[in-house]
């Protein structure tokens, strides 16, 4: 009896050993299963390293960098001048709402005619007062 009480607890032993093994083998597994999938994370990532590369390699091919940020400078240009002629086309449309060109323009001709009459008539006026005191004076003067 002695020698299978000593081969129950051997073998419980030995079934204890392999349990610890089972989980071990089970840990690692599991261990290496991550690994797998950081593996696969990592694929991923150089793919996507690599395509990028890739990318920038055509696009070194069509334009440098420099010409990249002249472009960028020049549409920058071009917009700030397309608001500009927006701006001045909206101006253009409510003056035109209000008189066309042509009204403009006969508009701006009366204006200079009133102000070549305005001339005349200052100066005509200035001669005539002139006269009327150079009357009063020469009344004055042989009275």
């Amino acid at each position: 009896m002695d020698k299978q009480n000593g081969w129950n607890e051997y073998s419980r032993l030995v079934l204890n050993e392999l349990e610890t093994l089972s989980t071990g083998i089970a840990g690692i597994n599991k261990e290496i299963q991550e690994i797998r999938q950081e593996l696969v994370a990592l694929k991923t990532k150089e793919d996507k390293v690599e395509e990028i590369a890739s990318w920038k390699k055509r696009i070194d091919e069509v334009a440098s960098p420099t010409q990249l940020k002249e472009m960028k400078d020049g549409l920058a240009e071009l917009n700030l001048q397309k608001e500009s002629i927006d701006s001045l086309n909206s101006w253009k449309n409510k003056i035109d709402e209000i008189s066309s060109p042509t009204q403009l323009g006969k508009l701006n001709s009366e204006v200079s005619e009133l102000k070549a009459f305005k001339i005349k008539a200052i100066t005509i006026f200035s001669v005539v007062q002139f006269l009327m005191a150079l009357a009063v004076a020469w009344s004055k003067v042989f009275n």
